[in-house]
């Protein structure tokens, strides 16, 4: 499968060199934008996996573009909490890959905190550009795989209730029929599919899009929505905030905030504190007998 890529550039003949090296490295270009704001607007009419975008561009900086991009994925993993973190691309709740082009070199460090996937010089070099494709093939194909192997995990297991009601089903058989709930979450570290034991997190929350498992000393990371891992976790979890859903069992203390709010601190590693919306004070006060 070709990499999809669109070419954020305010000089066309950047443009054009651009397009005419990585299509030779068999990448096919599906869109062009000549500033930030049409790059918005292509991203998400195109659906690219992957963006080349300019640094220094009139209006709005190749800087900006990412982030609001960044912040608009997070806006919408929040939101959408019907939909399952499965697909590959923008609108099915991936955000593409970013490789940002510079004449600069010191723009690098920046690139890179914007969790990029690369970066590229002006002049651009096709040796270069060679290992930008490559690193890009192996970033899609990571997703890929993950993605495919969470759906396998997930049918297997909503198969297991059925294959325990069917089985009870039958006289022959001699076990007993139970109602059965699997009380583990999917989610990847270090390229690896796990799953994390419901009584291990602490609290789920989202950052950048994403959705996060936090046990006692770590941050795992989980395609699930937060709703999705709410109900996987079980009745102990409270959403208590917009971005948060909280294990009751592991609340330490509960803090008075500003303008009537708290801060529950949960008992992990970092003594955490995890913020209370305001539509759900009043179920945290009676849960907690404040």
């Amino acid at each position: 499968m070709s990499i999809r890529a669109l070419i954020v550039d305010d000089e066309p003949p950047a443009r054009d060199e651009l397009r005419f090296l990585l299509e030779q490295l068999g990448v096919r270009v599906i869109g062009e934008a000549g500033n930030g704001f049409e790059a918005l607007e292509e991203i998400e009419r195109l659906d690219p996996d992957v963006v080349f975008l300019d640094v220094q561009m009139s209006g709005m900086s190749g800087f900006e573009c990412a982030q609001r991009l960044l912040d608009q994925g997070r806006r919408e993993g929040e939101g959408r909490e019907g939909e399952r973190r499965q697909g590959e691309r923008h609108k099915g709740g991936r955000l593409p890959l970013i490789v940002f082009a510079t004449a600069y070199d010191e723009f690098a460090i920046k690139a890179f905190e914007i969790n990029a996937v690369d970066y590229v010089l002006k002049p651009f070099e096709q040796e270069r550009l060679a290992k930008t494709v490559a690193r890009l093939e192996q970033a899609l194909d990571g997703r890929r795989r993950i993605a495919r192997r969470l759906e396998n995990l997930l049918e297997s297991l909503a198969t297991y209730p059925e294959a325990v009601r069917q089985q009870a089903d039958h006289p022959q058989s001699a076990y007993p029929q139970v109602a059965l709930r699997i009380r583990k979450v999917p989610a990847e570290r270090q390229g690896k599919l796990i799953l994390v034991d419901a009584d291990q997190v602490f609290f789920a929350f989202t950052r950048g899009g994403q959705v996060f498992l936090k046990t006692y000393d770590e941050e795992i990371l989980t395609h699930l929505t937060l709703r999705e891992a709410q109900d996987r976790l079980g009745d102990e979890f409270l959403r208590i905030h917009k971005s948060y859903v909280v294990n009751l069992n592991k609340v330490k203390e509960v803090i008075p905030w500003f303008h009537g709010t708290y801060n529950l601190v949960v008992d992990d590693k970092q003594r955490t504190e995890v913020p209370v919306g305001r539509a759900q004070i009043r179920e945290v006060k009676q849960i907690f007998g404040l």
